[in-house]
């Protein structure tokens, strides 16, 4: 009976795996206001949780565990701790913690998630047979990614989502990510079916030859240049493995090899304007980062602002904040002058601000191991060729996280490949390292409390998981109630169940004030009917409710400046009927402009708030309010001297004067 449920525990452990394996490629809902990274980050958090659970369960039924024994399992452990550090020093927790979009690739709960599924997969996967189904659940997940994607790209809606009829919409994310993941589809693909068809069945030969065709004409089609240079490294290294494997029987087809990077090469090119003709493709939305030039500099600057900087980093999701202090403001001169950026010029160079020096070093020394690992199968392993080609497959990744953002599902085909590579390795040398429960007393006692609280700690992370979604769910139909109606009271029921569900989430706090300062200013606009008595009690409780959210925002997340603007713009709506609004919003201004200082439109916002400070004041004071306005509408002048709304309320300061 113990031998069935020791079974049925490896059964659903490895079937969440399975599940989480194919489904995350895939997986968005409606129901959420960020349809895509939001609905990944959960599902495969919930599967993954799920799966820890059930292998904790396993091993203290069985009287053992079994892990595998390699230095990169070491590194992605204190990959976890050290985030979680960094989280409890970053001065945004809950952003730290679980961010807000479900994209941020460096909060706690999502490299949690993605280093629990690499061990787990080290551990569990043992035999060919479970590799192969792996790579084949892979492979059939990105037919139906690829499938659908490339049908987007050709105005063609399958689903009848208003948020995926657009061309440029994808389970991925952006167009240049989708390009990043057909690049990585084509080389597993080509690669395993050039190293080992004979290894599959007809079917499955077909679906490779297809998943290789569509891919590629992806790939050309948005015409991403980095991506050809991944797949140029790739080649070679297919190549490289290749003269390895068969010796001079290689060079007999090398044809296909050959033509890619040649192909590749007139893409790259083409893409610098070297080359004039262009292969027919499609006009993307052209996406917008930083500069590797900025992105150093606001790095160097973030690292030099305290040890504590230097060690643990500005904290995990918190490149956007670090953005806005040291942007330099000639950077207000062009065209994104008011974007917040939430990522550098490439994933390496956001986890250096985020992480910090000491972070990104345990970082690249996780992907040097991962390299490694690949590097070792290709070279010294004459292993399968699907398993070959999923080491070409990693090793295509990790180079593109010098060219590109960080993107979920880039980091997630990371952290699988690479559990199964190792899984590959350790299987084949029987490289585990088994804990017995009941060699003593002592033993057994202590490992099962460390199991049950375990336990207990990846349970409550489900719930937490699971609630968080659900707040997600009510927000987004209030959102979706206002957009339809603009009817402040049918969403705000749905607004405040969802920040009930999730309330630290400052995004939330902030669109709850909002609208109780909507509710608030309509009460005053609206006909007459109520008695005064009546409309005092409801415009005093929306005021108090719209002041207590915002401020709510700054308590939980006092490092983002949208959280002060948000409380100063509260106040500044009440100078005329609330005595001491102006000084409050006066001082929450001052605090938005610390953490944006070469920002316009906050010295901008501080000489409006001015302005109405000098009209709601006494006589006496209306010169103090009006040089006040003066100054600030200078300096936001000064920082941009296009910004029409400086100039616009420096006028009506004028006029106020007489002047």
């Amino acid at each position: 009976m113990r031998l069935s449920l020791n079974l049925v525990w490896e059964s659903i452990t490895k079937w969440c795996l399975y599940l989480a394996i194919f489904l995350t490629p895939l997986f968005f809902l409606p129901w959420t206001l960020y349809g895509v990274n939001l609905n990944k980050q959960t599902l495969l958090t919930a599967l993954v949780l799920l799966a820890l659970i059930a292998w904790l369960i396993k091993g203290i039924s069985k009287g053992e565990f079994v892990c595998a024994r390699n230095s990169a399992n070491v590194l992605v452990g204190l990959l976890i701790f050290f985030t979680a550090f960094s989280v409890w020093f970053s001065g945004a927790r809950t952003l730290g913690f679980m961010g807000v979009n479900g994209g941020e690739v460096d909060t706690f709960i999502t490299i949690l998630t993605f280093g629990l599924l690499y061990i787990l997969l080290t551990s569990l996967l043992t035999e060919e047979r479970e590799f192969n189904w792996v790579f084949k659940l892979l492979s059939w997940s990105s037919l139906i990614l690829i499938v659908y994607s490339l049908l987007q790209l050709f105005g063609i809606w399958l689903l009848p989502f208003s948020f995926t009829k657009d061309f440029a919409f994808n389970p991925v994310g952006t167009t240049n990510a989708l390009a990043i993941v057909m690049g990585f589809v084509f080389l597993i693909t080509l690669s395993a079916f050039y190293l080992s068809a004979k290894e599959f069945s007809g079917l499955f030969k077909t679906v490779l030859v297809i998943l290789a065709i569509l891919s590629f004409l992806g790939v050309l089609l948005i015409a991403y240049w980095p991506v050809f240079v991944g797949l140029i490294v790739g080649m070679l290294i297919l190549v490289m493995a290749d003269l390895r494997y068969r010796g001079a029987e290689a060079s007999r087809g090398m044809l296909l090899p050959v033509a890619v990077i040649a192909v590749s090469l007139f893409m790259i090119l083409s893409s610098f304007g070297l080359i004039t003709f262009r292969l027919p493709g499609f006009s993307l939305p052209a996406e917008i980062t930083p500069s590797a030039k900025a992105s150093w500099a606001i790095g160097r600057s973030s690292i030099a602002d305290g040890v504590k900087n230097f060690i643990l980093g500005s904290g995990p999701a918190t490149y956007q904040y670090q953005y806005g202090l040291y942007r330099d403001p000639a950077l207000n001169q062009s065209l994104f002058w008011n974007v917040r950026f939430s990522q550098g010029f490439n994933a390496l160079l956001t986890h250096f601000v985020n992480w910090g020096a000491v972070g990104a070093i345990i970082f690249l020394l996780l992907l040097l191991s991962l390299v490694w690992s690949a590097f070792r199968v290709i070279l010294k392993h004459r292993t399968s060729g699907y398993v070959t080609s999923l080491a070409i497959g990693l090793l295509y990744l990790i180079l593109l996280l010098f060219f590109y953002p960080q993107n979920y599902l880039v980091y997630f085909l990371i952290f699988t490949v690479s559990g199964l590579l190792v899984a590959v390795q350790t299987a084949a040398k029987d490289n585990y390292r088994r804990m017995s429960l009941v060699a003593t007393p002592q033993r057994t006692f202590f490992l099962s409390l460390g199991a049950m609280l375990l336990i207990m700690v990846a349970t409550s992370f489900l719930y937490l998981n699971l609630q968080r979604y659900w707040g997600a769910v009510s927000f987004a139909k209030g959102v979706e109630q206002i957009n339809a109606g603009g009817d402040i009271e049918k969403a705000l029921p749905s607004l405040l169940s969802g920040r009930d569900l999730d309330s630290r989430n400052d995004f939330y706090l902030r669109i709850i004030a909002d609208a109780f300062l909507i509710r608030a200013n309509n009460l005053i606009s609206a006909p007459g009917g109520q008695p005064p008595a009546d409309l005092q009690v409801q415009f005093s409780g929306n005021v108090g409710a719209a002041i207590q959210s915002a401020q709510r925002a700054t308590q939980v997340n006092s490092r983002n400046s949208l959280n002060w603007l948000s409380l100063a713009r509260v106040y500044e709506n009440l100078v005329a009927l609330v005595p001491g609004s102006a000084d409050a919003a006066f001082a929450a201004y001052a605090e938005a402009g610390k953490l944006e200082p070469n920002n316009p439109v906050i010295p901008a916002n501080l000489g409006r708030a001015h302005l109405a400070g000098a009209e709601a004041a006494p006589a006496a004071e209306k010169g103090k309010h009006y040089k006040m306005a003066i100054e600030s509408l200078d300096r936001a002048i000064n920082l941009k001297p296009d910004y029409s709304p400086a100039h616009f309320i420096l006028v009506q300061v004028f006029d106020r004067q007489g002047k």
